[in-house]
């Protein structure tokens, strides 16, 4: 260490001593120097406490000095000096005030503040019209206590951090923030009608390990670029569980049970959605990702109601070893749309979907890598490829779906080493729209209908196609390019009606 890093070390050590032996302690209560909260605020320099004794408080107080900590006692209930007035107010030099331990009733907003660090710190709040209107940077909420509120927090200011706090029975937003860098964690709200419990506008948010519930919005709303929403449990709203506008969010491993519309609603770039829960998902999709780049991976999708388990539209994404189960109305297990172009090919991969009561998989984005998926007991056809074309299919296992196991309406879709048994209707069904479609060693048994039938432009090699109702059928222009195994029929065979 340097002399000049050991005095300078030395300096700031005894300065921080000399502030800290400046700093007093002022009391208030029945006995005490200081009869009511604003003399002892009006006698406070910087850095000193107030401790407020047993009783109840009917004041208004303005702070305007830096550092200043106010302390309660048990037993201390607070009320403004006018009815749904404010009990604090903070102005701008009141930097780093600290406001703990108070039971707050009757204001309109409990505390009032346009300083920076302002710290809330185990208080609770019971009847107010807002228990904190806070316009500034780096202020905290932590462990306090809201009910019986129109509405709870409401932070204009980066990197304001509320964690540990329960909100029941707002009637508008619980917490509410705008401002970069947020913090929500470890938060409980339920029970409020008309806004999200939970809203961040600004980047960076962090919204982490949540109870919400019981809203007639969604459930947590952000609007900004990097947010990370993770570890939250999310029951009974009206709108989205999840709702985020704006690019590079990461949404991990939450659960979502009970929402109207989307369990998860992504509209922006690059997003990651992983590892989440969502059951239960009454009249629209369990994810949708509208954006380029999205990686959906690991998500389990059950008992959706009327529409899509998963739906991603946009460029270059990835849909990747998710399980949907138990999809209703219609609606398909996977749905991919969206524009050719990006950084990487659009794939949709080690997926499995059991239950749909529309198709298990629906391909109309264009150039789309469909490969190692699982598909089982869904009502339409296993997997339904239509739009632009240019569709890879490899390695997809097709079982006991209500009608063809793979539809193919888009040009140049090629499918290798695929398998499908048991399907209401053909195997492989190859629409007139199709031209360009290549069937390679892939395999169909047990279909009600055709193992493959071909009303486009098509070729099929090294195929198995056994114990169908008709193993081929075509009424288009279809090409044997040898190495094929079926049994009844024949490549210029009409079709089976």
């Amino acid at each position: 260490m340097t002399a000049r890093v050991s005095h300078a070390l030395c300096i700031a050590a005894f300065l921080a001593l000399a502030g800290t032996a400046q700093a007093a302690t002022l009391r208030v209560g029945r006995g005490r120097p200081h009869a009511t909260i604003a003399s002892a605020v009006a006698a406070a320099a910087p850095g000193d406490t107030i401790v407020v004794g047993k009783g109840r408080y009917v004041e208004t107080v303005q702070i305007d000095v830096a550092g200043v900590t106010l302390r309660a006692a048990r037993g201390v209930e607070w009320q403004p000096g006018t009815w749904r007035e404010s009990c604090v107010v903070v102005g701008p030099e009141g930097t780093n005030t600290t406001v703990q331990g108070f039971l707050f009733r009757g204001a309109g907003s409990a505390i009032a503040s346009t300083a920076d660090g302002l710290s809330v710190v185990k208080c609770r709040f019971r009847g107010n019209s807002l228990a904190l209107e806070a316009t500034g940077d780096a202020v905290s909420v932590t462990k306090c206590d809201i009910a019986q509120s129109d509405s709870a927090i409401n932070i204009t200011g980066h990197a304001a951090r509320v964690e540990r706090t329960s909100a029941l029975g707002t009637r508008s937003t619980s917490v509410r923030i705008s401002g970069d860098d947020a913090l929500v964690a470890r938060c409980t709200v339920r029970r409020v009608d008309d806004d999200p419990p939970i809203s961040v506008v600004g980047d960076r948010a962090h919204v982490e390990r949540n109870r919400v519930g019981i809203t007639e919005e969604e459930g947590i709303r952000v609007h900004g670029n990097d947010a990370s929403i993770t570890r939250n449990e999310i029951r009974a709203t009206t709108h989205d569980g999840i709702s985020v506008v704006g690019s590079g969010a990461l949404i991990e491993r939450n659960e979502l049970r009970s929402c109207r519309d989307n369990g998860i609603h992504v509209e922006g770039d690059a997003c990651v959605v992983r590892d989440n829960r969502v059951e239960d998902v009454l009249a629209a999709q369990g994810v949708f990702v509208v954006g380029d780049d999205a990686l959906v991976e690991g998500n389990t999708v059950a008992g959706l109601s009327r529409s899509d388990g998963i739906h991603v539209d946009g460029r270059a994404f990835a849909v990747v070893g998710n399980q949907v189960l138990d999809v209703g109305y219609a609606g398909s297990g996977i749905f991919v749309s969206g524009e050719e172009g990006g950084a990487q090919s659009p794939r949709v991969a080690d997926n499995v979907v059991v239950g749909s009561s529309g198709d298990g998989i629906r391909v109309l984005a264009p150039g789309v890598t469909v490969s190692g998926n699982r598909v089982e007991q869904c009502s339409r056809s296993g997997i339904y490829v239509f739009g632009p074309g240019g569709a890879l299919l490899q390695r997809n296992v097709v079982t006991d779906v209500g009608e063809n196991g793979c539809l193919f309406e888009a040009p140049d879709t090629h499918a290798t080493d695929c398998v499908v048994s048991g399907s209401g209707g053909d195997g492989y069904r190859v629409a007139p729209s199709a031209t360009g479609i290549e069937i390679t060693a892939c395999r169909a048994s047990d279909c009600a209908a055709d193992g493959l039938h071909n009303s486009g432009v098509a070729t099929f090699t090294d195929c198995t196609l056994t114990n169908n109702r008709q193993d081929v059928a075509n009424d288009g222009t279809l090409t044997d390019g040898g190495g094929n195994r079926y049994t009844t029929g024949g490549v210029d065979a009409a079709p089976v009606d």
